[in-house]
């Protein structure tokens, strides 16, 4: 890390699927508390998912040569491009808009399921019922 730049606190998704190390929960008798990390769990992050860049979470992310990288360009979105292809990430907790933007894109999509769902239903529920139905009936008087 440069001097000039400084790896925030918080930090937020604003694509899926960048892979983080996910931290196991504070253990005081483990030799090294909550920096441990659950061995081979690790989450991938939706877009809004927001995670605090703590001493010990940074320490997770370090790699074989015990360096860390991505941490240090969460506020430099040239590089995210350079390495990722795209802005993965962005300094901060979640603004509020996004998280609106994301509920609303969520509603719409459980509506248009939901929609989807009572077309099939009023297309082919009926044809089932009197299909299934009369024989289950049949078989309760026999």
């Amino acid at each position: 890390m440069t001097d000039d730049k400084k790896t925030p606190t918080w930090a937020h998704a604003i694509a899926d699927g960048l892979t983080i190390p996910q931290p196991a929960p504070i253990d005081p008798r483990h030799p090294r508390g909550s920096a441990a990390a659950l061995p081979g769990k690790s989450r991938v992050l939706a877009r809004g998912d927001q995670f605090e860049l703590t001493p010990e979470f940074l320490e997770l992310t370090k790699d074989g040569y015990g360096e860390t990288s991505w941490p240090e360009i969460v506020s430099d979105p040239a590089e995210q491009v350079r390495r990722w292809h795209k802005v993965m990430l962005a300094p901060g907790k979640t603004p509020l808009e996004m998280l609106e933007e994301i509920e609303a894109a969520r509603l719409s999509k459980a509506r248009a399921e939901a929609l989807e769902q009572s077309r099939y239903l009023a297309r082919f529920g009926k044809r089932v019922h009197t299909v299934y139905v009369p024989a289950a009936q049949t078989a309760q008087e026999g």
